[in-house]
């Protein structure tokens, strides 16, 4: 009876413990919206950008990753719009108030392109470290 009650009593102090550590949050997804065959930066994705650089800008620890399309032609893609959108996205971050050693960029897999509108968009996560 003795020991049925101290192992009761180490499991109910371990679901204590664990109770009250809060999961690691998951990165939210900002997403930057071209419209087909453009490098311009609508007011839609301009609103987008103006709130990263401020959460960014509140949490200063952080690593503003930006992710772009791969570079591989894809049926009804070009590629050759993937790194002059992740510049302009990268531009607009720096000039929304984003220092541009907090930076870094990655390129998707070529899933992203196969989603709706994968290769028309930029996504920028704030991150602790970079995610692949």
């Amino acid at each position: 009876m003795r020991r049925s009650a101290v192992t009761l009593l180490c499991f109910w102090l371990a679901a204590c413990a664990t109770a009250h550590k809060p999961l690691p949050p998951q990165p939210s997804v900002y997403v930057v919206a071209f419209p087909r065959a453009s490098l311009a930066i609508s007011q839609q994705a301009a609103a987008v950008i103006n709130r990263v650089a401020a959460d960014a800008n509140r949490h200063r620890t952080l690593i503003v990753q930006v992710t772009g399309p791969p570079t591989k032609k894809q049926p009804g893609y070009d590629p050759g719009l993937a790194a002059p959108r992740l510049v302009a996205v990268e531009r607009a971050l720096v000039a929304a108030g984003v220092d541009r050693n907090r930076i870094i960029r990655n390129i998707a897999a070529p899933e992203m392109v196969t989603e709706l509108a994968g290769g028309q968009r930029i996504q920028i996560r704030l991150v602790e470290k970079p995610v692949a």
